[in-house]
């Protein structure tokens, strides 16, 4: 598993916005796949999800514009 690719695609789900990267977390947690992480081994989706849950609970429960 390479943290470079791991990193990579953080990044372009975090690019998408606070909702989306919301959305994308929850689709993880019901086991389903964004398009962003499709070529990813399940162990590294959900290194992926605790990433994002990490950078997202800065933020609460909203997502200023």
């Amino acid at each position: 598993m390479h943290k470079t690719s791991i990193d990579a695609s953080v990044e372009a789900i975090c690019i998408k916005g606070c909702r989306e990267v919301r959305r994308d977390i929850q689709l993880l947690e019901a086991g389903k796949t964004p398009d962003e992480l499709s070529h990813h081994t399940q162990q590294a989706k959900m290194l992926i999800l605790e990433e994002l849950k990490v950078i997202m609970s800065v933020y609460g429960d909203n997502c200023r514009v």
